[in-house]
């Protein structure tokens, strides 16, 4: 099985639950008020991110928060 690091597994749920609501990753960041730039650096693992950058962010995703950083069962190849 392929470890992934933290950052990995945040970026991939924010992409995958933006997506679910077909929402674009700027208008995610523009409606939680965390910023654009913030949110890059956060999915390109260039930051880590704040509890509450994750709490405003899975207000809007309609989440908790530890469904942000809870791994994604491995697709199927």
């Amino acid at each position: 099985a392929e470890i992934r690091e933290p950052h990995e597994i945040l970026a991939e749920n924010i992409r995958a639950l933006a997506k679910k609501r077909r929402m674009a990753l700027s208008h995610l960041a523009d409606l939680s008020g965390v910023g654009q730039t913030q949110m890059w650096a956060v999915l390109r693992g260039a930051t880590s991110p704040t509890v509450s950058w994750l709490d405003k962010l899975a207000d809007v995703l309609e989440v908790q928060v530890h469904d942000l950083l809870r791994p994604r069962p491995a697709r199927k190849r």
